[in-house]
């Protein structure tokens, strides 16, 4: 199994504090979920270990990942 995902939102907002090169969370998010299928745990799993996801806000729906 593959997997990946991207850094926090105050990760990227670090690099841009370094120099200012829109490389912040805002910058970036939108190519971020232009690269991503998000695709959740089983449900069972997700009550299980109380897992939630802001979709709608973090996460692409139709990227190659």
């Amino acid at each position: 199994m593959d997997l990946f995902d991207k850094g926090t939102k105050a990760d990227y907002d670090a690099w841009e504090e370094l120099e200012d090169l829109g490389w912040g969370w805002d910058g970036l998010i939108p190519y971020c979920k232009k690269s991503m299928t998000f695709h959740p745990s089983l449900s069972e799993i997700a009550v299980k270990y109380r897992y939630t996801w802001d979709i709608e806000n973090a996460y692409g729906e139709n990227g190659p990942i």
